[in-house]
């Protein structure tokens, strides 16, 4: 029997209280509802961009919305570059060797521990390719808002964001496919952090909707 992953982000609870639909969620994002429907369920990973996208969307600070605090003030402006995982490793670390009291609220201790991450290098195999695929993700917003304008504000006419002039889909393909392609290959290196063998990479699942 496979074991559901374990979810705390808040995405459908936000939805509801505010009254949207997955469907607004997805003109939004420029996505599936089905998309939507593994975010909330923690069926995948929202990519970086689409966090700050939603943290906006419902005016909540992203470690409010991804379930890391529960404090819904905006105390935190800029989405920690770090995954959950991460974040909470480097905490305990800091408390198991007396650089953070343990008894510090959250919001402390996840501002010492981005602090201690940005000030000091990958030092192990994981750590650098954990770098390597938040350098990837970065590369792929970089390529998505090259080559896309930016939807109207309010504007949830369409789900499809228009080309700019002088790009073509052709080329922007492409280019999504090699960085995917890369993703998967540095996620084959790092199969034991999980213990979950990715599936080859299949560019038709990742076709531009």
């Amino acid at each position: 029997m496979n074991k559901q992953p374990k979810n705390r982000n808040r995405i459908k609870e936000l939805r509801l209280e505010q009254h949207k639909t997955q469907k607004d969620l997805a003109n939004y994002l420029n996505v599936t509802p089905q998309a939507i429907a593994y975010y909330e369920k923690g069926l995948r990973e929202p990519p970086l961009k689409y966090w700050q996208k939603l943290s906006e969307f419902f005016n909540v600070p992203p470690s409010y919305l991804q379930g890391l605090s529960d404090d819904k003030n905006n105390w935190f402006k800029n989405l920690p570059r770090y995954p959950k995982y991460k974040l909470k490793n480097e905490i305990k670390h800091l408390v198991d060797t007396g650089k953070l009291d343990e008894n510090a609220d959250f919001k402390t201790k996840a501002n010492i521990a981005m602090q201690s991450l940005d000030n000091h290098p990958a030092e192990d195999e994981l750590g650098v390719i954990e770098e390597v695929h938040n350098k990837l993700i970065d590369l792929l917003i970089y390529v998505y808002d090259a080559f896309y304008q930016e939807p109207k504000k309010g504007d949830s006419s369409s789900s499809k964001r228009d080309l700019k002039s002088g790009m073509t889909e052709e080329t922007l393909i492409k280019i999504v496919d090699i960085l995917n392609q890369a993703l998967w290959d540095i996620a084959k290196i790092a199969i034991h952090l999980d213990g979950h063998n990715p599936e080859p990479y299949d560019p038709d699942k990742h076709k531009l909707k």
